[in-house]
């Protein structure tokens, strides 16, 4: 079935048109270059909050809804995903904000739409799922799955350098905990922070 986004549609053909060139035979994983990512951050977003999503401009429009607007199909197919099989109009579909779990997975949708450090993470952690999958093609089935995720994160890392981490954790920012949820969907993710010296004494 042909893509009805035509996004899909330009990313397939830009695929089935690059089979057909010539591409010099690519090295083993184990003899390729490792590389490390580092990215800035300082008080940029991390994830759209709730509160950012259902706040209304002057205009009377929330964030979530311009978002749904712009991105129309990838919202219904969001929804599709999530299990809402029943939204008749994808536009108009109540996001029940008391489900932790759907608010989260809104917030990440949103935020993908957005100028987020969610977005760039998500975005360079693509690099280990692609060392990933020519890990296990190159290696399956003669190494272990442990084998291979030792040569993947030999090869690639991200960091995150957020010089404010420890000031968020410390005052409680959402920030800290969104980060928080970053490193729960990508372990191998790092964050580098500037601790305060001399540590401050807990009361």
């Amino acid at each position: 079935k042909k893509p009805e986004g035509s996004e899909a549609r330009r990313r397939l053909k830009s695929l089935v048109n690059s089979l057909w060139m010539e591409f010099p035979a690519a090295p083993p994983l184990d003899h390729t270059h490792s590389w490390s990512v580092v990215t800035p951050v300082y008080k940029e977003a991390v994830l759209y909050s709730v509160a950012d999503l259902r706040e209304r401009t002057s205009d009377g429009r929330t964030l979530l809804g311009v978002l749904r607007g712009l991105y129309a199909r990838e919202w219904a197919h969001f929804l599709e995903r999530m299990g809402a099989h029943g939204a008749t109009d994808p536009e108009r579909y109540w996001v029940d904000w008391e489900d932790a779990q759907l608010a989260l997975q809104v917030r990440f949708w949103a935020s993908m739409r957005g100028q987020t450090l969610a977005r760039t993470v998500v975005g360079m952690m693509q690099y280990e799922r692609a060392l990933q999958l020519v890990s296990r093609v190159e290696k399956a089935p003669r190494a272990g799955a442990g084998e291979a995720a030792a040569v993947v994160a030999s090869k690639f890392s991200f960091v995150v350098a957020a010089q404010l981490y420890a000031e968020f954790r410390a005052a409680g920012d959402p920030r800290a905990d969104d980060m928080g949820e970053l490193l729960r969907a990508y372990p191998s993710l790092r964050i580098a922070y500037v601790s305060p010296w001399p540590p401050r004494r807990e009361r």
